[in-house]
């Protein structure tokens, strides 16, 4: 989940949240330097001590997040610990950059960069460095855009420049109940949140966040493991008007319960996020993430594999031979991160899993493990389909993506999409083709009923594989609503489905011990 936390929201929290750090040509010397040290991890005083600004940089001192047990949730209802402060504050300089409006897509349209973050164990909080472009010069060097004039005067001024911060959790935990929530959709309700110790009845993190009941309970969730991604200055966030959804914010507002995190993401975070929403379905590719979904995906692809198991007929044998005889993939620059064929997934192009092996791999013996996989994969679906587990494993595998998609060939990326798409027309068009080759049916063709259980790397490519096409399955099923190509149709679903596993035919064969 994607959540929004602005820098200040900590009411409680005292002095100015965002402040220019007053660094001479000599450095953080004489009263500057007292007054900074008043207010700072030292370890901003040590870091400027060896690494001075350049000319045109605007060095930025943020107190972003503060320590649930000193300071609480802040307004929106979302805490950090002090462990999870320590522990992922440097996500902020491994992958955060200053931007504006969380236009944060392109780091050529960033501002400047965090150099240096640290928890200050005095005050709890995380706090950066931020050096901002003040000048031309200082843009061309650190890459990005000039910061406009007016900020730069009212930091001198010592004027209040809102900001706000981007980051992904796997999921949020409530504050009473424990629920783990990995959308808005998962948060629990009044009739739900019941604490398991002590029976206590929460207000519910659909609708009750920052509730504060008569015994002192405050209904909050808490984020574990969070990676921040971007640092946004913004419009004034603590004005409702500035979000331009006024009547949706007052509403809740009203009934005393704040946008939380997550909903401010939803309002706030534009198209031009690097978790790109799908073209024309104004839904993010991260909501297919919903359990649901997930494990309906994987019910229907048991269910076309046990058939496959038991009724494989002639135009079964015909079409995996055309799907095994397609051309090559044309090769990539570098390996492909899962991310990318995702994108393609949404694209309606899936790939067997020899060529999913291949291209995430600089491994030399990645179709050899590709075939080590081919004995677990049989029955995997139905496994997966009755695991409790699922939608944790499948968060844990969204998790491998990165938080700025790699940059792969827009002309590697469509001529694949066109190579591996599974709907009717391209079905046809492969079958045609191999028929003009003279391909064969693949006639001793067969599926096993089971597959093998236990660990090793090729257990776990099986695994990550199945969990790929039960993302693509979900994600595909989620676009028919909005009509797009990529969409699976209800009168081609079985002939996509089917598709999908005869592509690989051949991992199951091997699986079977026939070819």
């Amino acid at each position: 989940m994607l959540k929004i936390v602005e820098v200040g929201s900590w009411s409680e929290a005292p002095g100015p949240p965002v402040s220019l750090v007053k660094v001479s040509a000599r450095g953080l010397r004489g009263t500057d330097r007292s007054d900074f040290l008043k207010i700072a991890s030292p370890v901003f005083a040590e870091y400027l001590d060896r690494v001075r600004p350049q000319s045109g940089d605007v060095p930025i001192h943020i107190k972003a997040v503060h320590a649930l047990e000193s300071w609480g949730p802040n307004r929106n209802g979302d805490a950090f610990t002090e462990e999870t402060c320590r522990k992922f504050h440097d996500t902020f300089v491994k992958h955060a950059r200053y931007y504006k409006q969380h236009k944060n897509k392109d780091p050529a349209r960033s501002y400047g960069a965090v150099k240096l973050s640290a928890y200050n164990p005095a005050m709890r909080r995380i706090e950066l460095l931020v050096f901002g472009n003040g000048t031309k010069e200082a843009a061309e060097r650190n890459g990005g855009l000039v910061m406009d004039q007016e900020t730069v005067d009212a930091l001198h001024r010592g004027d209040d420049v809102p900001f706000s911060m981007a980051c992904k959790v796997a999921y949020d935990v409530c504050s009473n109940c424990g629920n783990k929530a990995a959308s808005r959709a998962e948060y629990c309700t009044e009739e739900t949140c019941v604490n398991p110790e002590t029976g206590r009845r929460g207000f519910g993190c659909r609708s009750g966040l920052m509730k504060l009941a008569e015994d002192g309970f405050l209904q909050y969730v808490d984020n574990p493991a969070p990676r921040f991604f971007d640092i946004s200055q913004v419009v004034r966030p603590a004005d409702r008007q500035a979000y331009g959804h006024l009547a949706e914010y007052v509403k809740v507002a009203a009934d005393d319960s704040p946008l939380g995190g997550a909903a401010l993401a939803e309002l706030l975070l534009p198209a031009e996020t690097e978790f790109e929403l799908l073209a024309g379905t104004g839904a993010s590719a991260w909501t297919f993430g919903e359990e649901a979904a997930w494990r309906s995906a994987a019910e229907k692809l048991a269910a076309v594999e046990e058939d496959l198991v038991r009724n494989l007929d002639q135009a079964d044998r015909v079409r995996a031979a055309a799907l095994l005889a397609r051309d090559p993939l044309p090769p990539p620059a570098s390996p492909v991160h899962p991310s990318v064929l995702r994108k393609l997934a949404r694209a309606g192009a899936v790939l067997p899993l020899r060529e999913f092996a291949a291209l995430q791999s600089a491994r030399s013996d990645a179709a050899k493990l590709a075939t080590e996989a081919a004995a677990y994969l049989p029955g995997i679906f139905r496994k997966l389909a009755q695991d409790e587990g699922l939608a944790f494993k499948m968060r844990a595998a969204l998790e491998e993506e990165p938080l700025w998609t790699p940059s792969v060939s827009p002309t590697w990326f469509q001529r694949v999409a066109a190579a591996r798409r599974l709907d009717k027309t391209e079905l046809v068009k492969a079958a045609a083709m191999a028929a003009i080759r003279g391909v064969p049916a693949i006639e001793d063709l067969r599926f096993p009923a089971s597959g093998r259980d236990g660990q090793g790397p090729g257990a776990i490519l099986a695994q990550r594989y199945a969990l790929y096409l039960i993302d693509a399955v979900a994600g595909m099923e989620k676009l028919a609503t909005a009509g797009t190509e990529a969409a699976i149709r209800n009168d081609t679903r079985n002939l996509t489905l089917r598709a999908l596993l005869l592509q690989n035919s051949d991992i199951y064969s091997a699986a079977g011990g026939l070819r």
